[in-house]
């Protein structure tokens, strides 16, 4: 797999590994990401949230978080409530979840491969 993995960097213009002239590498980074999305399309068609999880691993992870954020030379404190991360309802796109908490605020949830998009390790992005 280390190969294909080189492979895969030198056909990603994002890449520092990037070849530009490497039509094999670009064309297999284009069929990854193309096998990427139709994976991820088909499993949130398919699956549903199990929201009672969800919710408690977002009580768990964001109850009594602070945010310390710091914009042109001054520190500014934001917290939430804990009904911002209460999921209510959601619905499904192509690509991801969109939930609807508590207090009315919706939630992004995205599936990602950990690995880039070697469809492995699925992991969600919630924002």
């Amino acid at each position: 797999m280390k190969h294909k993995h080189y492979i895969y960097y030198q056909g990603c213009s994002r890449s520092s590994k990037y070849i530009a002239d490497n039509k094999k590498a670009i064309s297999f980074y284009t069929s990854c990401n193309e096998i990427s999305n139709q994976c991820i399309t088909q499993f949130i068609k398919e699956t549903e949230l199990d929201i009672e999880k969800l919710n408690q691993y977002l009580i768990q992870s964001q109850d009594e978080k602070i945010y310390l954020l710091y914009k042109k030379g001054k520190f500014h404190l934001q917290t939430f409530s804990i009904d911002d991360y209460i999921i209510k309802s959601y619905k499904k796109e192509s690509n991801r979840y969109i939930a609807t908490t508590r207090t009315n605020k919706k939630l992004k949830i995205l599936l990602r491969w950990k690995n880039g998009n070697g469809i492995a390790f699925p992991a969600f992005q919630i924002s």
